[in-house]
C-alpha cells in the first residue's frame, strides 16, 4: 500500500489516503489516479509511512513519541527508502524547497505550542532549544530509578536555561522517596528551586 498526502494551496497537509500499489506504477500515475477521483484541482504528494526524521524504519510507526525524537521501531538496512523526511501528518506542511514533510509543531506537557523549537531540515525533526536529556536513569547497575520528564514551554520562556522538567521514578514501579522537581540544564539534572 502507498500513501499520498492531499495538500491545500499553502502546502498544508489536509488528508492522507492509502492507494493500492496495483492501481499505479509511480508517483505521477498515483497523482493522476487521485486527481481523477478527487478532482483535477487537488494537489497530492506521495509520502512514506515508514519514514521519520529522514530515516526509514521497519515495523509500525507510533507518532506519539515524535516530541521526543525517538522511535521504537528498527532502522531499515536500506536507508535509500527514506522519503521526504517524514510521513505526512494532517496539520503538517510540505516544504517544496527541501522536498520534505514537516510535522505539526510539537506541543508540551500541558498542550502549549513549543514556540521555541526549530525545525531542522537535515534531520527533518523539531529540535528544542535545550537538547533532549541524555541521562535517563541513575546510571547504576542495576538501575534503581529512571527519570520521567516532559518539556514545559512556559518554564523555558520564563528562564531559557530550563524547559525539561523531571521526577525520579523507581524502576520497579514503586514511588520514589525523592519527590522533588528537577530540571535538565543541558548536561545534568539539577534540583528546581
Amino acid at each position: 500500500m502507498a500513501h499520498f498526502a492531499k495538500l491545500n494551496d499553502s502546502n498544508e497537509v489536509i488528508d492522507v489516503v492509502v492507494v493500492n500499489n496495483s492501481a499505479f506504477s509511480d508517483e505521477a500515475s498515483g497523482i493522476t489516479l487521485l486527481k481523477n477521483l478527487y478532482g483535477a484541482d487537488t494537489n497530492w504528494k506521495q509520502t512514506s509511512y515508514n519514514t521519520y526524521g529522514n530515516k526509514h524504519y521497519t515495523g509500525t510507526i507510533d507518532n506519539s513519541s515524535i516530541i521526543y525524537n525517538t522511535r521504537g521501531e528498527t532502522l531499515s538496512s536500506d536507508q535509500s527508502k527514506a522519503f521526504r523526511g517524514n510521513f505526512a501528518q494532517v496539520g503538517g506542511t510540505y516544504d517544496t524547497s527541501n522536498d520534505i514533510f514537516i510535522p505539526p509543531r510539537p506541543t508540551d506537557a500541558v498542550g502549549t505550542s513549543c514556540a521555541s523549537w526549530t525545525f531542522n531540515t537535515t534531520t527533518a525533526l523539531w529540535e528544542p532549544p535545550i537538547a533532549f536529556p541524555s541521562i535517563i536513569d541513575d546510571e547504576q547497575d542495576p538501575v534503581v530509578f529512571i527519570w520521567s520528564f516532559d518539556w514545559y514551554e512556559a518554564k523555558y520562556q520564563a528562564n531559557n536555561t530550563r524547559g525539561w522538567n523531571g521526577y525520579k521514578n523507581n524502576a520497579d514501579g514503586t514511588d520514589h522517596s525523592d519527590t522533588k522537581e528537577y530540571y535538565w540544564n543541558g548536561s545534568a539534572w539539577a534540583e528546581a528551586t
